[in-house]
């Protein structure tokens, strides 16, 4: 009888563990998704200042989608603890905004917004970076528990 109730609970604990695993994949699974949502988000509006600056086509930064980007950068900030990525998202929002300010004010300064344009960019980069190296740690931690 005590064999039974140890191999029950043996089992449940094994259940348990195998849950907390699943829940883990799945919101690493959220973070990916979010951060290359985020990302394509970032990519489109650094495609439509270019459009806007070297075609000359009206309403394009205007009509990008705003909404989806807050969206996603709220999602990363509820699901995610790692501290890089975190920073890395603050640093391209920061930049996007400063760039987005300087675009929507009607300034054209070409060294200005090239710099501007440049640090968005570089962000971007880090952000791809730390998300990138968050995902690799977390599977690398997943598969050693699994």
């Amino acid at each position: 009888m005590a064999a039974t109730i140890a191999g029950a609970a043996i089992a449940m604990i094994g259940q348990q563990l195998a849950k907390r695993g699943e829940t883990k994949i799945r919101v690493l699974e959220l973070v990916l998704e979010q951060c290359a949502q985020l990302d394509a988000l970032n990519a489109d509006y650094w495609d439509r200042v270019w459009e806007e600056r070297d075609l000359g086509l009206e309403g394009r930064v205007e009509s990008w989608d705003v909404r989806g980007h807050r969206l996603a950068t709220a999602r990363i900030k509820v699901l995610c603890r790692d501290g890089r990525v975190l920073r890395a998202l603050d640093e391209v929002n920061r930049t996007g905004n400063t760039l987005g300010s300087y675009w929507r004010s009607g300034q054209r300064d070409p060294i200005e917004l090239e710099g501007r344009l440049a640090q968005f960019n570089t962000a971007r980069a880090e952000f791809l970076a730390a998300s990138a190296a968050m995902v690799e740690s977390r599977s690398a931690i997943i598969s050693l528990g699994s």
